[in-house]
This record gives C-alpha cells, sequence and structure tokens, in this order.
C-alpha cells in the first residue's frame, strides 16, 4: 500500500491486502491538507470506514471487489469506476453534486433522494432501468452503452446531453428548454426535438434516421456532423464551427455561413466552397472532388489540404498564417504573395519545385517532395526546419534563427553550416555524407540520430 498524489487527490493505490480499509490508519499529516480521497487498484477492498469530515470528494477506481460505502458522510462528489460487485449507492449522500458511474454491471437503480445531483455520468451502467426524474437539478447528463433504458426525464435545467450507444433509446425529451449542447452517437432516434431553440452545440455521428436539423435551432454555433444520411445542412446564419465527416451526401455548403470562421471537412463530396467573408480557418481532408477554393478569403490563417487530389492551386490572396498541403498531387506551386506565412508543411508532392521567399516563414516542413532543389537563404526567421526523403536538397543555407533541425533520408546533403547560433536541437538519420559536424552541434544531437 502507498499513499501519493494524483490529479490533486490524495491516493491510496494497491493495498491488496485490506478488505476494511481504516482511515485512521492515514497518517494525519498526508490527510490534513486534501478534501479529495481516492482509491485506486485495491483488488480486495470490500469497504472503508472512518472518513474524515473534510472529505467531500470519493472516488474508487479499479476496486474490483467494493461493496459498500459510508452511508453518513457530507459527499459533494462521487466517483467508483471499474467496481464491478458494487450494487447499491447509499440514499443518505443527499448533498451529492457529482456522481460518475463507469462500468458498474450490476447497478439497477438510483436514489432519487439526490436532488441537488448536478452532474451525472453513467457509462457501461447495463442493468440501470431509469433515471429518477426527481434530479430536477441537473446540468449535465452523460449517458453510454446502456442495453435497457428507454426514456430520459426532462430535467429543467439540464444543459449538457450526451447520449452514445443506447440501443432501446428512441426519442429525446421535448421539454428541455435550458439545453445549450447536444451530442447524439450511435443512436436511431428519427428526429430532434424543435423545443431545443437555445441549443449553441450539437453533434450527430452514426445516425441514419434523421432527415433535417430544426430551423428553429437559431442559436448554434457548432455543429458536428458524421457518418448520416443528412442531406441539406441547415440554414443557421450564427453558426461559427461546421465539422463534416463522411458526409457524402452533403453536396454544398450553404452561402448563408457568412458567420462561420471553422471549417473542417473529411470524406465530404462538395466540388467547391462558396466566399464565407468570415472563415479562419478550413481544413479539408479526403474530399477527392473540391476543385476550387475562393479567392479573398481575407480573414483566413488557417489552411490545410490532404489528399484533395483535384484541387489545382492555392489562391495568392491570402492572408494565411499557417498553410498544409499533402497529397495533392495537381497544385504546383506554393504563392509567393503569403507574405504573412509562418508555417509551411508539404508532404508527397511531385510538382512543387521550389519554396518561395516568404520572409516571415518560421516553421517549414518539407517530406517526399522530390522535386524541390534547394532552401531558401532568404528564410532568415525560420526556427524550425524538417526535410524528409529527398534526394537533391545538398546543403542547408545560413539561417541565423534556426533551433530545431531535422534530417531524415537527404543522401545528398553533405555539410551544415557553422553558424546556427541559436540551435538547440539536430536529428539525423542516413546521413552519412554530411562531413564536419560542427562540435558545438554535438550536444543537441536527438539520441534517435544514425549518422
Amino acid at each position: 500500500m502507498k499513499y501519493c498524489e494524483y490529479d490533486n487527490k490524495l491516493t491510496i493505490e494497491d493495498a491488496n491486502d485490506v478488505e476494511v480499509f481504516d482511515c485512521n490508519l492515514i497518517p494525519k499529516e498526508e490527510l490534513k491538507d486534501y478534501t479529495h480521497l481516492r482509491f485506486r487498484d485495491c483488488k480486495i477492498l470490500k469497504t472503508i470506514i472512518n472518513i474524515p469530515n473534510q472529505i467531500t470528494n470519493l472516488s474508487f477506481v479499479g476496486c474490483k471487489s467494493l461493496e459498500s460505502i459510508p452511508e453518513h458522510i457530507p459527499l459533494i462528489e462521487l466517483n467508483i469506476d471499474y467496481c464491478s460487485k458494487y450494487i447499491e449507492i447509499p440514499n443518505t449522500l443527499i448533498n451529492l453534486k457529482n456522481l460518475h458511474l463507469d462500468h458498474i454491471y450490476h447497478l439497477k437503480t438510483l436514489p432519487k433522494e439526490f436532488i441537488n445531483l448536478e452532474d451525472l455520468y453513467l457509462a457501461k451502467i447495463e442493468d440501470l432501468e431509469e433515471i429518477p426524474k426527481e434530479y430536477t437539478k441537473l446540468k449535465s447528463l452523460y449517458i453510454y452503452d446502456s442495453q435497457i433504458l428507454t426514456e430520459i426525464p426532462e430535467y429543467p435545467e439540464l444543459e449538457d446531453l450526451y447520449v452514445n450507444y443506447c440501443e432501446k433509446l428512441s426519442k429525446l425529451p421535448e421539454k428541455i428548454y435550458n439545453l445549450k449542447e447536444l451530442i447524439v452517437r450511435d443512436i436511431e432516434i428519427e428526429e430532434l426535438p424543435k423545443t431545443y431553440s437555445n441549443l449553441q452545440r450539437l453533434s450527430i455521428d452514426g445516425n441514419f434516421k434523421i432527415k433535417i436539423i430544426p430551423t428553429e435551432y437559431k442559436n448554434l454555433i457548432k455543429l458536428s456532423l458524421s457518418n448520416s444520411n443528412l442531406e441539406q445542412l441547415p440554414e443557421i446564419k450564427n453558426l461559427k464551427k461546421l465539422y463534416l465527416f463522411d458526409m457524402y451526401k452533403i453536396r454544398n455548403i450553404p452561402d448563408y455561413y457568412q458567420n462561420l470562421k471553422t471549417l473542417y471537412m473529411f470524406h465530404v463530396n462538395i466540388k467547391g466552397l462558396p466566399f464565407l467573408k468570415n472563415i479562419e480557418k478550413i481544413t479539408i481532408n479526403e474530399c477527392k472532388f473540391i476543385k476550387t477554393i475562393p479567392k479573398n478569403l481575407s480573414k483566413l490563417r488557417y489552411l490545410s489540404c490532404y489528399q484533395c487530389t483535384k484541387l489545382k492551386y492555392i489562391p495568392t490572396e491570402f492572408n494565411l498564417k499557417d498553410l498544409t498541403v499533402g497529397e495533392c498531387y495537381l497544385i504546383s506551386k506554393i504563392p509567393g504573395s503569403l507574405k504573412k506565412l509562418e508555417k509551411l508543411d508539404i508532404f508527397c508532392n511531385n510538382r512543387i519545385k521550389f519554396i518561395p521567399s516568404l520572409n516571415n516563414l518560421k516553421d517549414l516542413s518539407i517530406s517526399s517532395c522530390p522535386n524541390i532543389t534547394k532552401i531558401p537563404s532568404s528564410l532568415n526567421k525560420i526556427e524550425k526546419l524538417l526535410i524528409y526523403e529527398n534526394e537533391k536538397i545538398n546543403s542547408v543555407p545560413n539561417l541565423y534563427n534556426l533551433k530545431d533541425l531535422t534530417i531524415l533520408y537527404c543522401p545528398k546533403v553533405i555539410q551544415l553550416p557553422y553558424t546556427f547560433n541559436n540551435l538547440e536541437k539536430l536529428y539525423l538519420i542516413d546521413s552519412a555524407k554530411i562531413k564536419n559536424i560542427p562540435s558545438n552541434y554535438i550536444k543537441f544531437l536527438d539520441p534517435r540520430s544514425r549518422i
């Protein structure tokens, strides 16, 4: 048995020879500054006694033999995780505000007396038949993998609802007027309640029955959709963040999303984007039909394109700070007009032949781009440089601000300058032709290096 601090909790670990733990055995100097007490991986622990009144947060993790906890203690938070024999929570813990239960397979009921409960987390509580409607102060409810739960009560103060893989749940409660966030994953509900007019964040994953998102969700600012048959995006003009994953039936991004700041798309079959005047961040992954990105997106600061095999060019009018281009085989150049660019990552491209003089560039990564022949000496602000799998680059210029240099599988590089006065890290693999590595660089060599 040992005591240790873990996540600002006093933790008793590996008490594998104790069935009944007496808290009086804990040295007072160990306990005096803590209100959190946690038991972790105490395999035969069945119960505990003499808990000090100062303990308001109690946690059991991996105590597989746990059967009971004291009934009359002023707990505010209780966590019972992976305690497979635990079957009943005392109904006397009336001050409880946070209850976290994970992998408690045989728990069938929750006490109705927990009327002060605000946060309830239920994961793999497979025998739980219902959640008491008396939890009227509940603000956050998380339910994962419930086999027999058929409904969720209408909690008037609920703000966050997460429901994942509840196979018998066929609908969501209507009268939850304060709901701010809803996450629905792998449940076959047919429609979303129109009454969630205050909803701000919505995520739907693995549902093929929901056909529309109610237009009543006018306060929505974040929308995430994944593996859904949804064909049309809702007309919600205040939307600021949109995430689309494997949404093959979506054919376009509406042009009324003019407040959108973040757009992330993965496996989406759209051909182009509308002009989005406030967009700041765009990520396009494996969108094989997209051909163009709008010009004059003056607020765009981050652009990442991966496996966009029909995308031909990066517009020159951007004020980008961060650009990633990977496996976009038709792109043949990086615009030299991107003067504010600070980070550039290019990989798996045979057409790009040179890096333009980007005077504000601080971080440059070139991977599997066989036709790039040199690193410009004008990149005076570069602090981090990576070159991977290139057989044409033969030297690294005098980059005075360079701090981090990685050269991997570049057989033509034969020398390094002596002027890297700010170098802090050097990583080399298969660089046998580099002769006379400056002695003052040796101490910065990454231990994984193979020269």
